[in-house]
This record gives C-alpha cells, structure tokens and sequence, in this order.
C-alpha cells in the first residue's frame, strides 16, 4: 500500500507538468498468472490492456493491488481505469465484457466429495476461493457458505493454492489455468513439500459464474467508449487470441 501510494504520488507530479498528457493510471489486482504478473507487469490481461490502450493512442503505467483495493482506488478517483472488476458502481463507466476466468470447483478424488452443482452439497466443507468470489457467485452461494465448515477468500491465489495443497481446505474454486500455473510452479520451487502432492483430482465446473467475465472500469465515459472501439478491433483481428496463446492457453 506505501508503495502504491508512493507511485501515486509521482504519478500526480508528472501530470502537473508542461507538455504531453500523463499516462492513464491503470490498476490491476495482485499477481495471478498467466493473467496478471505484477512482478514483471505483464501477464494475459496486462498485455490485453496494453494492445488495447496501444490502439487508442494512449500509455499507462501499471498498478497493482487486491481486488478490494483496486474498486476502492477507482472509486476515489487515485487511478483511471481498474482492470478486471464487476460492473457495482452505477457512478462508474463499465467496458464491454474483457476476460473470462472459467471456474471450478476443485477437490481430490480420495476425499469422494459429492458435488453435483448444488452448493449445499458443500455442506461440512472447508472451502477456500479468490477474494470477493462470494459477491461474484450470488446469494445462493452466500447462503450456502453459512454452511460450509469453513470458507475463506484469498487476495493472492498463490496463498490460496498452496492452502489447498497443504490440506488447509479441503475444496478450491478457481480458474483452471491459474490452478495448474501455480501449481506447476510450486512444485518446481519446493518439491520436497509439494512434490509429492495428490493430482488425482476432480474438477467440476461452478453451477454459476463457471466461465466468469470481468470488466474494465473508468471514471470517463468517453475514455470507456474508446476503449470498447479498440477492443473489438483487437478480438476481430485475432490478436486476443494470439494473446493467450502466448502464454499457452486456448
């Protein structure tokens, strides 16, 4: 958050002086690859941006920062676009759908949990999922957590994933790619922990939100508009595709 600000700040001075307009200040949430990776600012969706603000004429500097964070620097007007957000704000301008995360319900086979697309049927499980998943998936799902043994949001799916493989909840709603992006690299990074972890699993797609779409926010209408023409340029074209199939996704 210091440093947030810190780049904030600077980011203001530059805007005061003569010449060329500042760049956008563009926030992003913190690091899920293969769609964000903050620490090297690029990424599925960051790279999209780019094409996308490329197209328009226009370049920004990247900011990072959990989801909550993100609608409320938005909303405060500290940055100008908030990339991969819910369309909640009826004072916000709201892009045309961005990306999808297409998500399951993950969970080991040996644990022979029955999921047949009822969250009820979590009832006594400890689940764990990205932060404000519960606003993303709808009342029925809010009212079925009550239920759950335990359920519990994470910021980084990172932690949310390593959770998951260390038996600290016993289901996971995530993407698939993010899944096995981390995974894969957990595994790399310390095999003696996660070398030997259980992938005998089974995925089982969310009875809503199962291919979730994510928005781009604005406090300009006219910079929204924009930003609509160039993306449907950038889908048309094929270069969205071509996109994820950089970092190795259909």
């Amino acid at each position: 958050m210091r440093n947030l600000l810190i780049l904030l700040a600077a980011l203001l001075c530059l805007g005061g002086q003569a010449g060329d307009a500042p760049p956008l200040r563009v926030i992003f949430g913190q690091s899920r690859p293969p769609f964000v990776m903050a620490e090297e600012s690029r990424g599925v969706s960051v790279d999209l941006a780019r094409e996308v603000f490329a197209r328009m004429g226009e370049s920004f500097v990247p900011l990072f920062a959990s989801n909550k964070r993100m609608e409320i620097e938005l909303r405060q007007g500290r940055v100008d676009v908030a990339v991969e957000v819910q369309p909640s704000d009826p004072e916000l301008f709201y892009s045309r759908p961005f990306i999808a995360y297409r998500n399951y319900l993950v969970t080991r086979r040996r644990q022979n949990i029955q999921f047949s697309g009822r969250w009820t049927d979590l009832q006594g499980v400890t689940v764990c999922a990205w932060q404000n998943a519960a606003q993303s998936l709808g009342s029925a799902f809010v009212e079925a957590s009550k239920g759950f043994a335990r359920y519990s949001e994470y910021s980084s799916q990172r932690t949310q994933v390593e959770a998951w493989l260390l038996r600290s909840c016993d289901a996971i709603l995530i993407d698939d790619a993010l899944l096995e992006w981390q995974w894969q690299r957990l595994r790399k990074q310390n095999p003696r922990v996660f070398g030997d972890s259980d992938r005998d699993v089974v995925q089982v797609p969310l009875p809503q939100g199962h291919e979730l779409w994510w928005y781009v926010g604005f406090r300009s209408r006219e910079l929204r508009d924009r930003f609509d023409v160039a993306l449907a340029q950038v889908h048309a074209d094929g270069s969205y595709q071509r996109l994820r199939q950089r970092y190795g996704l259909q």
